[in-house]
């Protein structure tokens, strides 16, 4: 029994809890994520640009070349595609508005 006892208090009663603070948002990792999605969109172009035969069924002419130019325009594309998404939607939903407005009141 006392021994049970001892390792209610060691774990339980004298356990330190880091104290923690509210943040405003994920602060440097968001420039991190939105590097690797840029990073992650082409890496993922280029290898089903250049693993996939499906260009050459369709075009045979289809050079090394070609296949490095239509990577290029359509990460472009994809990339401006990314930015208008992210330009149409909110980064806080309109219920998270409202309850925090309602908060602050």
């Amino acid at each position: 029994l006392e021994l049970r006892l001892d390792s209610v208090k060691v774990l339980k009663l004298t356990r330190r809890v880091p104290a923690t603070s509210d943040s405003k948002g994920i602060g440097a990792w968001r420039s991190i994520l939105l590097f690797l999605t840029y990073v992650g969109l082409g890496t993922n172009l280029g290898i089903l640009i250049y693993t996939s035969d499906w260009f050459e069924r369709f075009y045979p002419s289809f050079t090394p070349l070609d296949k490095l130019l239509l990577v290029v325009v359509l990460e472009h594309a994809l990339i401006g595609l990314k930015l208008l998404i992210d330009a149409c939607v909110p980064d806080m939903p309109a219920g998270v508005r409202i309850a925090l407005a309602r908060e602050e009141w």
